[in-house]
């Protein structure tokens, strides 16, 4: 997750967009999980 967070944001560096204002979902094509952000899985 933080690493596609991290990646987005870089790409958007100019918009000032920071990770944890990129929310991820994941989808197994049963289900889609989220959207998460970035600090739910640093604590």
């Amino acid at each position: 997750m933080c690493t596609l967070a991290r990646a987005q944001s870089f790409l958007h560096r100019d918009e000032s967009i920071r990770p944890d204002d990129v929310r991820v979902s994941l989808d197994d094509g049963e289900r889609t999980y989220g959207p998460y952000q970035c600090s739910q899985f640093l604590t």
